[in-house]
């Protein structure tokens, strides 16, 4: 996962930050592309992790989120080590097993007001293990509907505002929505 800020000029998109290979470990990058509005996005990033990329613009991004879209219980696919529950009001209460520990989390969930995604803010209980115990980071999920007879799927990810570390949370829908 990326952290970091990024600005276009006319079809010229450059950014910099961290990319975490693990949760706790980010390295520098730096990223240059070129922007095809509605489009494509095609560049490349160097640093801890060098790759070429192109990305292909999603139309339904294009579509108001809704709570209804995220609402339910997210599991991580063939694992228990991650469960996560968002209300239809937002609320998000959760829990990870991290460093040799169960850690309990809670937070909130908002639909952008115009897009498709959703902001995200987690505050992880005292009592979890580094570097969780007691931080409330920010961050945001998208929710891919559920296709050919499979479970919808959401990814999501947060950091706090020091950027030491990036929480990402991803699952399978288990039950409402």
């Amino acid at each position: 996962m990326v952290l970091g800020t990024g600005s276009t000029q006319a079809q010229n998109y450059t950014a910099n930050g961290k990319i975490f290979m693990s949760a706790s470990s980010g390295s520098a990058f730096s990223l240059n592309a070129t922007v095809q509005e509605k489009k494509t996005l095609q560049g490349s990033l160097s640093g801890g992790a060098a790759f070429s990329f192109k990305l292909d613009y999603d139309s339904s991004y294009e579509r108001k989120a809704s709570l209804d879209d995220i609402q339910g219980t997210w599991v991580a696919e063939s694992s228990s080590t991650i469960a996560t529950t968002i209300s239809a009001t937002g609320a998000l209460t959760g829990y990870v097993v991290a460093n040799g520990g169960r850690c309990d989390f809670s937070g909130s969930v908002a639909p952008h007001a115009s897009k498709n995604y959703f902001r995200t803010t987690v505050t992880f209980a005292n009592t979890c293990a580094r570097p969780y115990a007691g931080v409330t980071t920010s961050g945001f999920a998208l929710v891919e509907p559920a296709a050919g007879g499979g479970a919808a799927s959401m990814l999501a990810a947060s950091a706090p505002a020091d950027g030491s570390f990036v929480f990402p949370l991803a699952g399978v829908r288990a039950s409402g929505g």
